[in-house]
C-alpha cells in the first residue's frame, strides 16, 4: 500500500521552474501552422499522450462531431475522478477539435491533462504575508493582480498562500498568489482569504514548454479582449465572411446554409496596434454559439474562432458539462441580444479582410522563439513589465503544462471564480448522505 502511495505522489509531483527556464531558450522551428503554430508531429505525439491518459483517470474518448454538424472532428473525453466537485467549477468532460481525427484527439486529451495538472496535488506552497516575504524572497505585490473588487483589498500584513513562478521579463523566480495558479484552490483550507480568480484562464499545454507558453499567453490576452467586449469599451466590426478563405467554413456553409448563419467580428482596442482577435457567432433559431480566436496571424485567429464555435455547439448539445446548472450555459449559447449587451452589435458587414490585415499584426513566424519574442514585445508596448509563468508539468505525465498570469489583465465575468469553500465542503457535496449520521459534526 505504501508503494502505491509513493507512486501516486511521484505522479503528482511538479517539474521544476529551472527546467521551464532552460526549455524556453531552446530553438524550436514551426512544423505545423493550421489553427496554431506547433513544433511536433501529430501522430507521434498522440501515441505518447494516449499512454498517459489512463494514468490521470481518462476512461473514454467519444466523437461528438455529428452533434454540431462540424466539418471536422470534435472529440470529448471523460475523467470522472476529478479533485473536487462540479459546484467548484470542475467538470469531467473535456473537448477538442482539429482538422482531422488525430488533431482533435490530441486537443481533447491535452485539455484533460491540463485539468489534471493544475489541480493542487502536492502543491509547492508558502504561507506568509507579503511584508514578511519581501525581505527574504522575490515576491509580487498582491494588490497588482486582478481580484474580486467586492472584497476588501489585500492587506500586505495578512497571510496568503504563495507559489513560485518564472518572470518572462526579468527571467527570475518570483512568488505569486497560489490561487492564481492552481484550480480549484481552496484558500480557506489554509486559513487565508480567497481574493483572486481561481480558474483555467492562462492554462495551456503543448509538445514543448515553448509551445505551451505561447498558447497560454494568447489565451490570457484573448480573455482580456473579451472582458473589454463585455464592458463595452472596445471597437467591433463585422467582417465580410465571404472573403474568408477557409475550406472548413465553406464546407459548413454548403451543408448547413438553411439551418445556421455564421458571422465574424473583429475586436480592436483604440490604442496601439492590435493582435487579431476574432469573435465567431454560429446563429440558429434564437441561439448563438460563440467562438473566440486570438494569435499573431489573422487567418489562424479566424480558424480558431470558427472551430471553437462549432466545438461549443457540439459540447452544448451533448449535455455533458456537469459544472453548469440545467438552466445555464457556458456563455457560448445565448440569444444575440444577451451577447451584444454593452457592446453595440454591428448592423452590417463593413470590414474587408485585406483592410483588416493591414491595420493589425499579421505575422508568419519561422520559429516559436520568434513568436514568443513578438508577444512579449507587444505586451511591453502596452505597459506590461511583468509576465509570470508557472510550471505545472507533473512527473509521470511529463507533458509540458504551464499557467500564465499577467498582472492587471482582466478576465471575463464567467472566469472570475472565487472559491470560498473548504475541502470539507467538497466531501459534503460528493457524499451528501454521510452528513445525516453526523459524520461532519
Amino acid at each position: 500500500m505504501n508503494f502505491l502511495k509513493s507512486k501516486r505522489q511521484e505522479l503528482e509531483r511538479q517539474h521544476t521552474l529551472n527546467e521551464l527556464k532552460l526549455a524556453l531558450k531552446q530553438k524550436e522551428q514551426v512544423v505545423y501552422r493550421e489553427n496554431g503554430n506547433r513544433h511536433a508531429n501529430g501522430k507521434t505525439f498522440l501515441k505518447k499522450i494516449e499512454q498517459i491518459a489512463p494514468k490521470i483517470g481518462v476512461t473514454r474518448n467519444a466523437d461528438i462531431s455529428y452533434l454540431g454538424h462540424a466539418p471536422y472532428p470534435v472529440i470529448q473525453s471523460c475523467r470522472p475522478n476529478y479533485l473536487t466537485h462540479s459546484s467548484f467549477g470542475q467538470n469531467s468532460g473535456a473537448q477538442g477539435k482539429g482538422r482531422n481525427q488525430t488533431q482533435a484527439t490530441i486537443s481533447c486529451l491535452m485539455e484533460t491533462i491540463e485539468g489534471f495538472c493544475c489541480e493542487p496535488r502536492n502543491p509547492e506552497l508558502i504561507r506568509a504575508s507579503y511584508d514578511f516575504l519581501k525581505d527574504h524572497k522575490l515576491v509580487y505585490d498582491p494588490r497588482k493582480f486582478v481580484r474580486d473588487r467586492s472584497l476588501v483589498a489585500p492587506n500586505l500584513k495578512e497571510s496568503f498562500m504563495w507559489t513560485p513562478a518564472y518572470c518572462l521579463v526579468s527571467q527570475l523566480e518570483v512568488l505569486v498568489p497560489a490561487e492564481l495558479i492552481y484550480f480549484p484552490f481552496l484558500a480557506a483550507d489554509y486559513e487565508t482569504r480567497s481574493l483572486f480568480p481561481s480558474g483555467t484562464n492562462g492554462l495551456a499545454s503543448g509538445s514543448t514548454y515553448l509551445e505551451a507558453t505561447i498558447h497560454a499567453l494568447y489565451e490570457v490576452i484573448e480573455r482580456n479582449y473579451i472582458f473589454h467586449f463585455e464592458t463595452g469599451d472596445i471597437k467591433i466590426e463585422a467582417l465580410y465572411d465571404q472573403e474568408i478563405e477557409d475550406v472548413s467554413l465553406r464546407q459548413f456553409k454548403k451543408q448547413m446554409a438553411n439551418e445556421y448563419e455564421v458571422q465574424f467580428y473583429a475586436l480592436e482596442h483604440q490604442q496601439n496596434k492590435n493582435l487579431p482577435c476574432i469573435l465567431c457567432a454560429v446563429v440558429s433559431q434564437g441561439e448563438t454559439h460563440l467562438g473566440w480566436g486570438l494569435s499573431g496571424t489573422v487567418d489562424i485567429s479566424i480558424s480558431r474562432a470558427f472551430s471553437e464555435a462549432l466545438q461549443s455547439l457540439a459540447a452544448n448539445i451533448s449535455g455533458t458539462r456537469e459544472d453548469l446548472a440545467s438552466n445555464e450555459t457556458d456563455g457560448m449559447s445565448k440569444g444575440e441580444n444577451d451577447i451584444f449587451d454593452k457592446t453595440p452589435q454591428p448592423q452590417k458587414r463593413t470590414l474587408r479582410i485585406k483592410d483588416y490585415k493591414k491595420r493589425v499584426h499579421d505575422q508568419i513566424f519561422k520559429s516559436l522563439n520568434e513568436e514568443l519574442d513578438f508577444i512579449l514585445k507587444w505586451l511591453r508596448q502596452r505597459g506590461c513589465t511583468n509576465v509570470f509563468v508557472a510550471n505545472l508539468t507533473r512527473v509521470g505525465v511529463d507533458v509540458p503544462v504551464v499557467k500564465v498570469v499577467i498582472p492587471g489583465f482582466e478576465v471575463p465575468q464567467a472566469y472570475k471564480v472565487i472559491n470560498t469553500g473548504t475541502q470539507l465542503d467538497v466531501y459534503k457535496k460528493k457524499f451528501p448522505n454521510i452528513g445525516i449520521k453526523g459524520f461532519y459534526a
